[in-house]
C-alpha cells in the first residue's frame, strides 16, 4: 500500500502547482490508475496549476472517555468512579498514538472538460480500538455484577423488598398494564433496562452468569409479575390494563 504524504510535504512538492484544502461536492469524476508521483507528474506536464486536496484523520475525541460521556452513561457517583478510574487508564493509550497520521487522501484537479481524482486510503489504526461511547458500552456490560453492587434498594436502611418495589414500578405504569403478550413484554423489558437506574433489578438474578441469563431470568420475573397482576384483576372483577386499587 503506498504510503500517504504528510500536509507539509504535499504542499513544497511543486512550486509550480498550487495546493488548495478543500472539501469535494463532486458526483462524476475520473480516478487515474497513478501512484501519487505519477499524478502530480502527469499534472505538471499537462500544465494543470491547481490540485485541490483533502485528508482524511481519525477524530481523537470520538475515542477518547470524557466525564461527559462517564456522567451521561452512570446513574450515582461511586458508579462514575468506578468507571472513571478504567477510562483514565484506556484513554492513555492515546498518548502514544498520532492522530494528526492521515488515514486518506483525496486529490482533484480540472482536467480539459472533466475532473481527475487520486485517492489512497490506509486505515491503519488498529480494529480492536472502538470508538468511546462503544468502548464503554462493552466495559460496563462485561463489569456488569460489578457495577451493579452500586445501586441499592431504598435509602437511610429502610429498604423495600425488591420485588416488591419492581412489582409497584411496574403496575404503576400503564404501559406495562397493556403488555397482554410475552412478546410486548420482552419489548418492555428491553427499553426498561436502557435506563440506568433500572439495571439494580438485575440484581434480582443473581446466580446467572452473563448479561443474557440475567435479562432472561428477569423477564420471568417480569412474567410471574404480570400473571398474579391478571389473576387480581379477574378476582376484582377488573379489565386488564386497568389499575389496581391503592390497597391492592
Amino acid at each position: 500500500m503506498e504510503a500517504i504524504i504528510r500536509e507539509n510535504e504535499l504542499l513544497n512538492i511543486n512550486e509550480n502547482i498550487k495546493f488548495i484544502k478543500s472539501k469535494f461536492n463532486i458526483s462524476n469524476y475520473i480516478i487515474l490508475e497513478l501512484s501519487f508521483n505519477e499524478f502530480i507528474q502527469f499534472c505538471y506536464n499537462n500544465n494543470i496549476k491547481m490540485i485541490f486536496y483533502n485528508y482524511r484523520i481519525y477524530d481523537k475525541e470520538k475515542y477518547l472517555i470524557t466525564e461527559d460521556l462517564l456522567k451521561e452513561n452512570t446513574e450515582n457517583k461511586n458508579e462514575f468512579q468506578y468507571c472513571k478510574n478504567w477510562a483514565d487508564e484506556y484513554n492513555a493509550q492515546f498518548d502514544t498514538i498520532d492522530f494528526e497520521r492521515p488515514y486518506g487522501l483525496v486529490l482533484v484537479a480540472a482536467f480539459e472538460t472533466f475532473f481527475i481524482s487520486y485517492k489512497v486510503e490506509d486505515n491503519w489504526l488498529d480494529e480492536d480500538i472502538k470508538k468511546a461511547i462503544d468502548a464503554l458500552m462493552e466495559f460496563q456490560s462485561s463489569h456488569e455484577d460489578e457495577l451493579n453492587n452500586f445501586y441499592n434498594f431504598g435509602d437511610d436502611g429502610d429498604t423495600e423488598n425488591p420485588y416488591e418495589e419492581l412489582t409497584r414500578l411496574l403496575l404503576n405504569d400503564k404501559n406495562f398494564r397493556y403488555c397482554t403478550n410475552k412478546e410486548k413484554r420482552r419489548t418492555y423489558l428491553k427499553d426498561f433496562l436502557k435506563n440506568g437506574s433500572n439495571r439494580k433489578y438485575l440484581l434480582l438474578a443473581r446466580g446467572t452468569n452473563g448479561r443474557y441469563e440475567k435479562e432472561y431470568r428477569l423477564l420471568n420475573i417480569f412474567e410471574q409479575i404480570y400473571f398474579e397482576y391478571k389473576n387480581k384483576c379477574y378476582k376484582l372483577k377488573l379489565q386488564v390494563g386497568e389499575a389496581l386499587p391503592i390497597n391492592e
